[in-house]
């Protein structure tokens, strides 16, 4: 009799150097689904930052039309530190395509590059996260396709953004070579997304939580737009520049040197990202991370309220949003003081900052005008705060909290409670900062604090009714959560292209922030202010009706089906 010995088990260092026969299978099928699922985030993104891009060509038009306009800008506003650290230099002024995309270009930039990361992101460790990915791994689906499609998708977003920002200044493209500064441009922004779209395969990666992820791609991205920046206001620092995908976008020079170079070093990120992405993705485990998150102790006192708990999950998130209004406001504040030195002798200029803002003092109009911004973010807040409500609700443990000795009406309370303070917080910080970015430059103290922290406040009413849909929307029927990006998005292009379009008045009041005085233009009248917060008020009390269980309405279940 023949013995046949049994192959011997491969270690476990030995099984981590194989790389699956078939990485790739199934990455059709989803990229179809994942496609699908974005048949209205891809193209409402699109239209809006195309939107947003001709908005700003058709007010360069109005304001630097002519070459003695656009020259004046370039002696007022190149010079100024605080416009070259958000902008960069202002090199070219031959045409409105030029001054267009110095006034507008890195921003977006830097957005296109977020937004592709979080699209790579969502169709990965946002699947993970929520389970559904191990479920499709199941199937004949090899380790790679999802991170393929998700790749895939967001390529298309910047290839199809690209298109859409290169025609839009191709439309006003009148100068000799302009042609070849359009086609830089688009190269320009299909680049960063593509460099964008490998962080986000990495850090979709190395961390566990679709949120961390996020905030890895966003962090590299913002810290590379803040070092350009300090590579453009100071000597001998421009090498700072080459360390970031938006500083290798700067240094193409669109409209100038049209150098593709520097895209060549985001192609390279991007690839080399994608290929680390891949690498990691087949060697660990479906759900974990590479970093993995730190074991919390055996028990949390400290974390014993529903109110404690949301604190910790959202203090990062609001502290980070907070942040980033605040530092915008406070770069602004800094040059409110020379507001009108800013916009010098070009009439037209100030006329077009008077009509987005309001008539009055240019440093009112600016204040005015960017704390309407900063009101629609935080209305943006309170829409991603309840989305994170439904992915809690989603993943059970909602329902884990509420068979403990938790009742619904404070687990809604806690709910509304950080809807209201995260938009109040974020309004606050920009207040604030921008009144001491004000008055430390040569503003009236008691009138730099007073002008901006009045207008921010005024904003909260506002930014509350847009809180208080979405969390209507999540007690009633929270999938339906995401129509407040809807809500978001129409805001938006109301206050964008509301007078463009000459639409009648009762759509622009559909907008809750068409109703906000605009401090410190004019006086707050009390009655807009108390009718936006009765509005607030009415649709919260409508979820607590829903989720609680209250005037006559039956509660809804928890998981809603």
């Amino acid at each position: 009799m023949t013995t046949t010995a049994a192959p011997a088990p491969a270690t476990r260092k030995a099984r981590a150097s194989v790389w699956p026969g078939r990485p790739l299978a199934g990455t059709g099928m989803l990229l179809r689904l994942a496609l699908r699922r974005e048949r209205i985030t891809l193209p409402v993104t699109v239209v809006v930052l195309v939107a947003t891009f001709f908005v700003t060509i058709s007010s360069v038009s109005t304001a630097y039309g002519t070459q003695a306009d656009r020259d004046d800008a370039a002696a007022t506003l190149g010079t100024n530190a605080a416009f070259r650290v958000l902008l960069g230099p202002l090199r070219h002024t031959q045409s409105v395509a030029s001054m267009s995309q110095w006034r507008i270009g890195l921003f977006m930039l830097v957005v296109v590059g977020i937004l592709a990361a979080m699209t790579v992101v969502r169709h990965t460790r946002k699947e993970e996260e929520a389970e559904r990915l191990e479920l499709v791994r199941a199937a004949p689906v090899g380790a790679l396709a999802p991170l393929a499609a998700g790749a895939v998708v967001a390529t298309i977003l910047s290839i199809v953004t690209a298109a859409g920002m290169a025609g839009a200044l191709a439309s006003v493209a009148e100068a000799p070579g302009d042609g070849a500064g359009v086609l830089a441009v688009g190269v320009q922004y299909l680049a960063t997304g593509l460099a964008g779209a490998g962080l986000g395969a990495v850090g979709a990666q190395v961390a566990t939580l679709s949120r961390t992820a996020n905030t890895i791609a966003v962090l590299v991205l913002v810290a590379g737009y803040a070092l350009r920046g300090v590579g453009d206001v100071r000597d001998g620092l421009g090498w700072l520049r080459w360390l970031s995908p938006v500083g290798w976008a700067e240094e193409m020079d669109p409209f100038g040197a049209n150098s593709y170079a520097p895209a060549l070093l985001s192609l390279a990120l991007a690839v080399a990202c994608l290929g680390v992405a891949a690498r990691l993705a087949v060697g660990r485990d479906v759900g974990a991370g590479i970093v993995q998150p730190r074991p919390g102790p055996a028990d949390a006192p400290h974390l014993d309220s529903p109110l404690a708990l949301t604190r910790r999950l959202q203090g990062v998130s609001l502290a980070s949003w907070a942040y980033a209004a605040g530092a915008y406001c406070f770069l602004l504040g800094l040059i409110l003081s020379s507001a009108d030195d800013l916009v010098g002798g070009n009439a037209d200029a100030a006329k077009l900052i008077e009509q987005l803002g309001g008539t009055g003092r240019l440093q009112d109009v600016m204040t005015a005008l960017v704390l309407g911004w900063v009101g629609i973010a935080a209305a943006a807040w309170t829409v991603t705060y309840a989305t994170q409500l439904r992915a809690e609700e989603a993943s059970g443990r909602t329902e884990v909290q509420l068979a403990t000795g938790v009742t619904r009406a404070r687990y809604l309370g806690v709910a509304v409670l950080v809807s209201v303070v995260g938009a109040v917080v974020i309004l606050t910080a920009a207040g604030v900062l921008m009144g001491l970015g004000h008055a430390l430059t040569g503003g009236a103290w008691g009138t730099a604090f007073a002008d901006a922290v009045g207008g921010a406040a005024a904003q909260v009413p506002a930014a509350l009714v847009v809180g208080g849909i979405v969390v209507a929307c999540y007690a009633w029927w929270p999938r339906f959560v995401a129509v407040g990006w809807g809500v978001i998005t129409a805001i938006l292009l109301l206050e964008l292209l509301g007078d463009a379009l000459d639409l009648p008045q009762w759509v622009v009041d559909l907008s809750p922030f068409t109703h906000t005085p605009r401090v410190p233009l004019e006086h707050a009248e009390p009655l807009p202010l108390v009718v936006l917060t009765l509005v607030a008020a009415a649709f919260y009390a409508l979820a607590y009706a829903r989720f609680v269980g209250a005037l006559g309405l039956r509660r809804r279940d928890v998981p809603a089906v």
